[in-house]
């Protein structure tokens, strides 16, 4: 963004561009937190992905071998590690959702008046 400003000697002209720098790092601050968000959620996601195939995969091998046998015991172990994933990626997507968000100025009285647009067609 490129602005051309004539500050004067003048102290609230001073205080004034050091509220809007202020206000710029603000908001670059907010794009990127919610930019870490958008990345949380995707990550979370590819790891909902990954999670099903391994649970799924832990439950065939689990049926496919007799409750005495000593291999169980590492299916198991995944399966525990897989419910901590799973914490994990809930955890991830909560903070998603917390910093998704894209709060905007709507402008009511057009939403309402293309929604009367739209019903009239």
């Amino acid at each position: 963004m490129i602005r051309v400003l004539l500050i004067e000697d003048n102290p609230a002209d001073a205080r004034l561009e050091q509220r809007l720098a202020e206000l710029e790092d603000q908001l670059l601050d907010a794009q990127k937190i919610a930019a870490i968000g958008r990345l949380a959620g995707v990550i979370a996601h590819d790891f909902n992905n990954l999670l099903t195939v391994i649970h799924g995969s832990v439950a065939v091998g689990k049926q496919s071998l007799p409750a005495d046998h000593p291999g169980r015991r590492s299916f198991d172990l995944i399966e525990e590690a897989g419910r901590h994933t799973g914490q994990l990626t809930r955890q991830l997507l909560a903070f998603a959702r917390r910093h998704g968000i894209e709060p905007r100025i709507v402008d009511l009285n057009q939403v309402i008046a293309d929604l009367e647009v739209c019903s009239s067609d």
